[in-house]
Formats: C-alpha cells, structure tokens, sequence
C-alpha cells in the first residue's frame, strides 16, 4: 500500500461517518475554511518499511475530526467531543479492516486545546502508526 491508498482509504472511512474530508500538509490546516462535519487529514509521514517486493510500509497518520461548536456550553462541547471520539473509534475501526492494513498501534486521542481553523470548532486529534503491506 502506498500513501495515496493510505489517504484514498481514510477519506471512504471518514465519509462512510458522515465527514467532510480533505488531506493537508500539517503547515496547511488553516489554509481553508472546512464544511463541519470535517475531517482533515494531514498527509501521512513515511517511518519504515520492510521487504523489497513484499512487505510492510509503516506510516505516521495524524486524523483531526472537527465540529461546529461557536455557540454550545461546556456541557454541550463535552458531550459533542464524547460523540466525536466514538466517531473517530468507528473510522479507525473501519480502516483497520482495510484489505491492505496490517494494523494501527500507537494511537492516541486527545481534545483539540484550540481551534484549528479559527471557526470556533470543537475536536479531536489521533495520532497513531499505520501498518500497510505491499
């Protein structure tokens, strides 16, 4: 599997769950407005591969899913993140089925701190390492 497969694979698993996907450049996730649901998908980091003609490629995959939340309460944008984490679960789950991913280790979810994009949004951001094989 290469990176555009990879990508190709997360956007199917991101609209499957209702999201509005793109991929970026970490530099680039501000670059433009996203229609909420979002999903944004920062172009995956090569780590490591093993094999020459068979194989597996391990990239570095960060996932944001973000929601509009200007106007909520705390309570609201507590409740609203709890819904996009089970998302986010949902999109890992699905891509981890994938017929060329060998697994996702090292994942970590967390609360966007501040907005991404300026909108007032409400997130999550996962981090994690995707096994592929070729």
């Amino acid at each position: 599997m290469n990176r555009s497969t990879l990508i190709s694979a997360v956007q199917q698993c991101c609209t499957l769950c209702g999201y509005n996907s793109r991929t970026l450049g970490i530099q680039n996730l501000t670059a433009q407005a996203p229609q909420f649901p979002a999903a944004l998908i920062c172009e995956p980091t090569f780590q490591s591969i093993e094999g020459r003609n068979h194989g597996k490629i391990v990239y570095g995959l960060q996932l944001y899913l973000l929601d509009a939340g200007i106007h909520l309460s705390p309570e609201q944008r507590s409740q609203l993140i709890a819904n996009i984490e089970s998302n986010l679960l949902e999109i890992l789950s699905q891509l981890s089925e994938h017929e060329k991913i060998a697994c996702i280790d090292e994942l970590t979810i967390e609360p966007i701190a501040r907005a991404v994009v300026g909108l007032g949004e409400v997130g999550v951001v996962a981090k994690c390492m995707v096994t592929t094989i070729f």
